[in-house]
């Protein structure tokens, strides 16, 4: 049950968000892609800088559309000495909320993978939930960004954790319930294939009971669990990473 709080509400969301759309990168950001600030889902908003690397920082925000349930991602890597954008992904209603989850928080990982030799990436993960008690459901995606040229290109993108789950609470019952849990482990091989590291996922499925103690304290209990091991490698028909 404490893993399961820890899902919905450890989401990073910025409180200085506000303070971020007077800032040079910011002003930068709105004057190239004629950006409306009102637009900008400020508490998404994430800005990172990285170990090794003094001279720039990954800036990303949704911004939302007119409509719709989607955001349009924006993905800036900004050289701090020269203020200047020097690569940037965008794509239309690359955020998607649907009935069943929203998305709730975005980390740029402050690890740059090295997808090749002597390239890195840059690393994202998006938190969704819908922040629902009784029926908690939620997903971890993961991205791996690429500078290539201007632009930042997208090569691989995995579900690095999802959940979905049944509580029941009240009537003297403190919890009641079970949960199903799937987790990745991503790690990048010596073997390249295309140029690119082959990635090898430790993937773990579990069903969890949740019940209450003698205590009447909610506890968690594994009752199945199951390790999958997959392979992605780069396609160049597609650009990215599959499996």
């Amino acid at each position: 049950m404490k893993r399961l709080i820890f899902l919905l509400y450890l989401l990073p969301i910025s409180l200085m968000a506000q303070e971020y759309h007077n800032s040079a990168p910011f002003k930068a950001i709105e004057t190239k892609f004629k950006i409306d600030k009102r637009r900008v889902v400020w508490h998404l908003y994430s800005e990172q800088t990285f170990i090794g690397d003094t001279l720039h920082k990954l800036i990303v925000f949704p911004l939302e559309k007119k409509e719709t349930t989607a955001y349009d991602a924006y993905i800036v890597r900004y050289n701090t000495q020269k203020q200047r954008i020097e690569n940037y992904y965008i794509a239309d209603n690359f955020w998607q909320n649907n009935e069943k989850q929203r998305i709730q928080g975005i980390e740029i990982s402050k690890r740059t993978p090295e997808v090749k030799p002597k390239t890195f990436a840059y690393e994202l993960r998006t938190f969704y939930s819908n922040l629902n008690r009784a029926q908690p459901i939620g997903s971890e995606q993961l991205l791996w960004l690429e500078p290539k040229g201007k632009k930042l290109k997208p090569i691989f993108i995995a579900n690095a954790l999802s959940y979905q789950g049944n509580i029941t609470t009240g009537n003297n019952i403190p919890c009641k319930g079970e949960t199903t849990e799937v987790r990745s482990i991503f790690t990048i091989s010596a073997e390249k294939k295309c140029g690119y590291y082959i990635v090898q996922e430790q993937r773990n499925t579990q069903q969890i009971n949740i019940t209450t103690d003698d205590k009447g304290i909610c506890t968690d209990k594994i009752t199945d669990s199951k390790e999958d091991f997959l392979q992605w490698e780069y396609s160049r028909k597609n650009s990215q990473y599959t499996h």
